[in-house]
């Protein structure tokens, strides 16, 4: 059973409609998506990884003025509302970020005198809560990013307690 031209031509228009209106709209996505994330990596590079000026909390390491867990999380929500990434870049980053603000100090002795409160899934919830009604009330809308934001620093800290306790 031979298949005329024209239907050989048919099946081949249509299977190059079926491949080729996807890329019509994947082209324009990817090109947004990568424009997103450089826009993303430039702020890491710029407010955590340049070498020429490292974060406050990596300058003060050491020192009597490092920052405290708490400080860590506080400073990872500033960041967050500063990423001019999509969120999923942005939030993505954010545990890795605190994390490695934890890591700037012997956390040891912290997580010992927590007595094991960071197992728990209400760990930070109280000063994430205090945290976010201290908005203004014009700020109020950044109250969920901010919860969201706050309660992933905390679960940093606790990630890193854990690892300590191993």
């Amino acid at each position: 059973m031979r298949m005329s031209k024209k239907a050989i031509v048919g099946k081949v228009g249509l299977g190059m409609l079926v491949l080729g209106l996807p890329a019509l709209f994947l082209v324009p996505y990817y090109r947004s998506v990568t424009k997103e994330y450089d826009r993303f990596h430039g702020y890491m590079q710029a407010t955590v990884d340049n070498l020429d000026q490292v974060p406050v909390w990596e300058q003060q390491a050491g020192t009597a003025q490092a920052f405290k867990p708490e400080q860590c999380v506080a400073w990872g929500i500033d960041w967050l509302e500063g990423c001019p990434g999509t969120k999923q870049f942005c939030e993505g980053a954010l545990s890795s970020v605190v994390r490695r603000c934890v890591e700037t100090a012997d956390r040891g002795v912290y997580c010992e005198g927590l007595d094991q409160a960071w197992m728990t899934t209400g760990f930070g919830y109280h000063d994430c809560e205090d945290r976010v009604n201290r908005l203004p009330e014009d700020e109020k809308g950044m109250r969920k990013k901010r919860e969201k934001a706050c309660a992933a620093g905390y679960r940093s800290i606790a990630n890193h307690c854990r690892d300590l306790s191993l």
